[in-house]
């Protein structure tokens, strides 16, 4: 099992900016008190990779120019390997509660941020100012 994880610089330098944050009064993300039992349960799933999307077979629709107008090479792009292990940590640690209150879980003693910002931050994306845009026509943004 490899421990490759490409863009995994990025998720240390985020994870230490966050950790920073604590001595601001930022609570402290809690590990799931259930974590041996849950990581055996993670531990038999199956885990089903993302694939990226080949945008040069798209060549007769809009996707194309959409993809290169928004700057979504990377979102649309071949994901880097994982770490099946880490993966199954980070589902085994996670405080659904805490989780969709602050987007956090700890993973290894490092904080791991999901939020919609934290995601479009990694891919470079951004969401339409106007939350009324969210969702609309792709095509005429």
């Amino acid at each position: 099992m490899s421990n490759i994880v490409r863009g995994g610089k990025q998720q240390s330098e985020l994870g230490s900016e966050k950790r920073s944050r604590r001595t601001l009064g930022v609570p402290v993300c809690p590990r799931h008190e259930e974590f041996p039992t849950r990581l055996e349960y993670f531990g038999t799933r199956d885990i089903v990779a993302e694939r990226g999307i080949a945008v040069h077979e798209l060549g007769d629709t809009p996707i194309p120019d959409i993809v290169e107008r928004r700057g979504w090479h990377t979102f649309v792009g071949t994901p880097p390997m994982y770490c099946r292990r880490v993966v199954e940590e980070f589902y085994a640690s996670m405080v659904p509660e805490y989780f969709h209150q602050h987007g956090v879980v700890m993973v290894r003693g490092v904080e791991v941020h999901m939020t919609a910002d934290d995601i479009n931050r990694y891919y470079n994306t951004e969401l339409p100012e106007d939350p009324e845009l969210v969702g609309k026509d792709l095509f005429e943004l």
